[in-house]
């Protein structure tokens, strides 16, 4: 239920104010104000009389027409007044136990529109003012906030943000739920779009009793020029307003470089990674021609796999972009057996390269190195990589030791065709390694099966001499 505020108090005023001021009727039974109450949401009247002295048998209620009215004041004093004036009122049986309900709905909220109330016993009326709607509203949507803002435009050239109002929305068949105007309380509607409706809520719902009246003067009159008091109602739910929220746009996507151990992305796009146990914030990718590392992700990788999830930044007048999603496995770490005593696997030993092989056992390995050299002269000429696999290698020789980042310049190794096949050998000559070099070696990676190159392993270091020559 509504509450009714008192626009013109009931009041007994003053001597001295009555010489200044119209004359207020007052009424010696009307029904109490406490006993009227209205539902904005299903707009109807109920006068239940608990608190009245004198009970009515039936209910009065009657629309006043209005008319401007030569009239005489307190003073003798000759004004213009507005005058209501009811000459046909509609009856309603008045049920003790249940009151009585009176339809509201077909009130016009373009206009004011004042509704007189009396009953057989309490027959001085009561006179209730429900204000005209605010009309002329807007609803803007902001799509990088994901809120709706409505706005008094009835001046279109300096629209007003409404602000003392409550505000309504609902889907289409969907029941109005109140609209708390935090910031991303619509983002859900910008998955897939949707149309919605906004309205300003009714507001005022308590009873009409006012508790504190005070004395003002009469705005309206009877047609003996007595003022008439009024009691101004809350108002009705505003005017529907269609709100289109547009379905976000689809997302870019991150190309992957697999060999490189790095992403490309798009202008103006941000990303976030997902792993097992945590989630990024939403960073800011703010150079396109530079890459996103690889090794930039890892702080926030828990675990062997991780999702990439890239979107559109928002702008002034559009939100950020649907995301795209890009599972992915972590790169392997790449097992080297040794051969050299006092050695870990994936260690770089100063000692011979040969000692230091693919693979999980010295009977079981992938690559095999080893030092090639001219019978004349007994100098090297080149290492050579016997490859026992079908899968592809990649060798980086360091000249300073520096272990490679994933985008540096390597070497190909080789594959065997098929299982049944020889194996593949490639040789790497003098004119690239030399002695003191270091070398290090990882898994081609597979643009097709989603595979990264491996990361790097160190398999030694050069250090040919007689004791190699057979």
């Amino acid at each position: 239920m509504n509450q009714i505020k008192k626009y013109l108090s009931i009041a007994v005023l003053s001597a001295a104010a009555l010489i200044f001021s119209n004359r207020i009727s007052t009424a010696a039974a009307e029904i109490p104000s406490a006993d009227i109450t209205i539902d904005y949401d299903n707009q109807k009247l109920t006068v239940q009389e608990n608190t009245a002295q004198n009970k009515d048998l039936q209910i009065y209620v009657a629309v006043p027409s209005m008319k401007t009215v030569k009239q005489k004041n307190d003073a003798g004093v000759t004004v213009k007044n507005k005058v209501l004036a009811a000459s046909a009122w509609d009856s309603y049986d008045y049920d003790p136990a249940k009151g009585v309900d009176i339809d509201l709905s077909w009130i016009n909220r373009k206009k004011d529109t004042y509704l007189q109330i009396k009953g057989n016993q309490n027959a001085d009326p009561v006179t209730i003012k429900f204000p005209a709607a605010l009309l002329k509203v807007s609803a803007v949507f902001d799509p990088v906030n994901a809120t709706v803002s409505m706005q008094d435009i009835t001046n279109k050239k300096q629209p007003v943000v409404i602000k003392d109002q409550a505000i309504e929305y609902k889907v289409p068949y969907g029941k109005w739920k109140t609209y708390n105007g935090i910031d991303g309380e619509l983002s859900m509607y910008q998955v897939r779009g949707a149309s919605l409706e906004f309205r300003l809520a009714a507001h005022d719902k308590e009873s009409l009793n006012v508790t504190d009246p005070v004395p003002e003067t009469a705005e309206l009159f009877d047609a003996a020029g007595k003022g008439i008091l009024i009691y101004e109602a809350g108002n009705f739910p505003g005017i529907e307003k269609k709100v289109k929220i547009k379905k976000r746009a689809a997302s870019p996507k991150a190309v992957v470089d697999y060999a490189k151990h790095q992403f490309k992305l798009s202008a103006n796009t941000e990303y976030r990674v997902l792993s097992q146990t945590q989630k990024s914030a939403w960073t800011d990718f703010t150079d396109p021609t530079s890459r996103l590392k690889l090794s930039d992700l890892k702080q926030y990788i828990t675990g062997d796999t991780a999702i990439l999830e890239t979107r559109k930044k928002a702008a002034a007048s559009n939100s950020h972009s649907a995301s795209s999603k890009l599972e992915f496995a972590m790169p392997s770490v790449l097992p080297v057996f040794t051969t050299s005593p006092n050695v870990s696997p994936n260690q770089i030993v100063e000692s011979d390269i040969i000692y230091n092989s693919v693979g999980s056992s010295e009977d079981d390995c992938d690559i095999y190195v080893s030092y090639v050299y001219k019978e004349s002269t007994k100098q090297l000429t080149g290492i050579q990589f016997s490859n026992t696999t079908t899968q592809k290698y990649e060798v980086f020789i360091s000249k300073n030791g520096v272990i490679p980042e994933p985008d540096a310049a390597v070497h190909t190794i080789r594959a065997k065709a098929s299982e049944n096949d020889k194996d593949a050998e490639t040789f790497i000559s003098t004119k690239y390694v030399t002695i003191g070099d270091k070398i290090y070696i990882r898994k081609k990676a597979n643009t097709k099966t989603k595979e990264w190159s491996s990361y790097f392993a160190g398999l030694g270091k050069i250090d040919f001499n007689s004791t190699h020559v057979k």
